[in-house]
């Protein structure tokens, strides 16, 4: 699925679990928690239902009154959901202007330009935190960063080292891959395991993660439909019409990585992973040991970091290296995901 409604569909799935769970009372909970997961999921993800039976057969407390309980409060998470805008669409025509997103050489539609009418699970709005717009077309901030882009992220770039273009690629979790939020869920399973966490802790922390994630990709894509700001490759195709006499055009430049279908302004990695990281580094503090990372289409590649802030960056940065995003929308995006984070994070530490 595309990353905002992966996030959306985790976080209705880690949110009934760990409500759930602290319904169950002690002894109960890992009976309400499959309860829980075994709904959501077989709702949202209902051609592997044979795959989700057979895993529940794995849990003997999956049964009894509890079961069914959890099941009941799982299906009502599910209803007040299910007329939060997710499934509506909205037709969207691109205006021809420089600086302006257009379909880029994959010709691909835009994708989800509804998304900042979604219903927000914590924040007060879509445009709660927006980003102050990108650097304007005329600015010096705007040529720097299409020089640096340009250097490092195009197709053929002579100057983007060999680490940073694996860098890009094993970070370009695209619509229909793991995505930025299924890649956090795993950092986060990983770095929970070895905490000693009752069900109840771990089901919190990824609640909270997965509301953050979803948050932010509501707040993203409004952001980047509000701004509707060009990618790279039109930028530097199109730098005759920018105004901007330290900009060159070049229409033979091609990008490391394809442009995805929605527009440039935030980067939705760096706003995920700036959520992400900021609640795990809330939850589970400064990692004990190097957190190794790694990418199931990049077998025996493995990435190590110190913080889950070194994860963020270096997922930010990728896309740079990628020639899909700008040096400041990397920066804003990471900035607006934590602001985001800070908000459901105290949310869910009130009473």
């Amino acid at each position: 699925m595309p990353p905002c409604l992966v996030a959306r569909n985790l976080a209705i799935l880690h949110l009934t679990i760990w409500r759930a769970v602290e319904s169950a009372g002690e002894g109960n909970e890992e009976s309400a928690a499959c309860a829980a997961a075994y709904t959501v999921c077989t709702t949202y993800f209902s051609g592997d239902r044979v795959g989700f039976e057979k895993l529940l057969t794995e849990f003997p407390a999956a049964k009894g009154d509890v079961f069914l309980l959890a099941k009941q409060e799982a299906e009502k998470i599910l209803e007040s959901r299910a007329d939060d805008g997710a499934n509506t669409t909205v037709h969207y025509k691109p205006e021809l202007a420089a600086g302006i997103w257009q379909r880029t050489t994959n010709n691909r539609p835009p994708e989800l330009p509804h998304w900042q009418n979604v219903k927000p699970f914590v924040i007060a709005s879509a445009d709660a935190f927006r980003p102050p717009p990108p650097p304007a077309l005329e600015s010096k901030a705007y040529s720097k960063d299409v020089a640096l882009v340009r250097d490092l992220g195009g197709k053929d770039s002579a100057k983007r080292t060999k680490d940073q273009e694996e860098t890009a690629r094993f970070w370009s979790d695209f619509s229909y891959t793991d995505t930025p939020p299924g890649r956090w869920n795993e950092i986060a399973s990983q770095s929970v395991a070895g905490k000693g966490f009752s069900i109840s802790k771990k089901a919190k922390v990824f609640a909270v993660l997965n509301v953050a994630m979803a948050d932010a990709g509501i707040a993203a894509w409004d952001c980047k439909f509000f701004y509707r700001f060009w990618r790279p490759e039109s930028a530097i195709h199109e730098s005759i019409d920018d105004r901007n006499t330290l900009t060159v055009a070049s229409t033979d430049w091609k990008s490391l990585l394809p442009s995805p279908s929605h527009p440039e302004y935030v980067s939705g990695h760096s706003t995920f992973s700036g959520a992400a990281s900021r609640v795990l580094d809330k939850y589970l503090g400064k990692p004990s040991e190097l957190i190794r990372v790694t990418n199931p289409d990049m077998p025996g590649v493995i990435r190590s970091f110190g913080s889950f802030d070194e994860i963020a960056a270096e997922c930010g940065q990728s896309r740079i290296y990628g020639g899909i995003h700008f040096p400041t929308s990397n920066r804003e995006g990471l900035a607006l995901g934590r602001k985001v984070a800070d908000r459901v994070v105290t949310h869910y530490s009130e009473p």
